[in-house]
């Protein structure tokens, strides 16, 4: 059936499995002769993350046809998440600012996944935001918004430790320690907790400390205790409006804006066969509320992030890309395991479901095992 178009076309149906609890219906991927698609592959690439690469996941088409070409024949893989940044297509604000350079690159880069027939989700990749709030010593930085949504007049520069961590997260990174705050309070003979609750509330930017601590133990402590860090990510999710030399914008919008036009060149500068290597997109890698953390799980997935989704899924339904489902990440948190960064686990959502416009991202890291909780 390789010759077939519809081998290449993949869509989703429900099946049925029949378990020791009962018969459970979960849906699969399957390709248009209706024979269930299973995917394993590769991220392509870290190289996104540098302005040395052009923002982009292979140096040229020439470089992405020897790489994928490599990929396809020794490792056996079909799938690609293919990352592209959101500076790389919007480098200065507003509708002028969409680089259609960049976009014809990474068309390019695309147009060779399918000429090997590995199909891709474009993941727009995000690391502690952007790499334009760090301090010019700092010890780590980051990469996704451009630095006209990151303003030093509302943001400032991010250090490691310069916010006081708000109670659940202090709680959960005592315990990553190994001291647990039940044992604390017992060798106390206090209530820690509800001490430190009533001078650390769990949202952004309440207390912030009269200098930085020289305390970085991981790039990933900025989403606990940096100021500057917490309040971008907030800022993207509630919308805010932020001064840009072409007038003040809104964050969130200014990210769909240039979404809606990296979706509407791919749809019309690839071929139908090579959009049907194109299985969707992932809007945030790795998202973050910034506004509370453990505590705030139920607030942010049900008032800020899965309305995301929904207007990242509207945007590519306006852009042509039909039932191509929009890869959804939970909080990056969802499933870590260590006490510097806890779990914050799922079943918040409430009303209507996801559904087959979704597919279900997480990503999952064993934070334990290169983190400080050694148990």
């Amino acid at each position: 059936f390789d010759q077939d178009p519809r081998a290449r076309q993949i869509g989703q149906r429900i099946k049925t499995v029949e378990t020791p609890a009962g018969t459970v219906a979960d849906r699969v991927f399957v390709d248009g002769l209706g024979r269930e698609a299973y995917f394993r592959g590769y991220n392509v690439s870290g190289s996104v993350k540098l302005v040395s690469k052009g923002f982009l996941p292979f140096l040229d088409q020439d470089d992405a046809r020897f790489g994928l070409g490599l990929l396809a024949r020794n490792t056996g893989s079909n799938l690609l998440r293919y990352t592209l940044s959101w500076e790389g297509v919007q480098p200065r604000p507003g509708a002028e600012g969409i680089d259609y350079a960049y976009l014809e690159k990474l068309t390019a880069q695309i147009r060779e996944a399918a000429r090997n027939r590995l199909y891709v989700f474009l993941d727009y990749h995000w690391d502690i935001y952007t790499r334009h709030l760090y301090a010019p010593d700092s010890t780590y930085a980051g990469n996704g918004a451009p630095a006209w949504v990151t303003p030093a007049s509302i943001y400032g520069a991010a250090n490691c430790f310069d916010v006081m961590i708000p109670v659940p997260d202090l709680v959960l990174l005592l315990d990553g320690f190994g001291l647990p705050l039940f044992e604390l309070e017992a060798l106390l003979g206090l209530p820690v907790q509800d001490l430190l609750q009533t001078l650390v509330p769990d949202i952004a930017g309440l207390l912030p400390l009269p200098f930085p601590l020289p305390l970085c133990f991981s790039w990933s402590q900025y989403l606990l205790s940096s100021q500057s860090i917490r309040l971008a990510y907030y800022d993207f999710w509630r919308n805010a409006e932020v001064p840009t030399e072409t007038g003040t914008v809104r964050v969130q919008d200014e990210f769909l804006r240039q979404l809606a036009a990296t979706a509407g060149y791919l749809r019309s500068h690839l071929s139908a066969e090579e959009f049907d290597y194109v299985l969707g997109l992932q809007p945030f890698n790795e998202p973050y509320f910034g506004d509370g953390h453990a505590s705030q799980a139920a607030r942010f997935d049900n008032d800020y992030l899965w309305p995301f989704y929904r207007r990242v899924k509207a945007v590519l339904e306006a852009q042509g890309w039909g039932d191509k489902p929009v890869y959804a990440e939970p909080q990056v948190t969802w499933d870590t395991n260590a006490g510097i960064t806890p779990a914050t686990g799922g079943g918040y959502l409430e009303g209507e479901r996801p559904g087959a416009a979704y597919v279900f991202a997480p990503h999952f890291y064993d934070a334990g095992r290169f983190g400080l909780n050694f148990t």
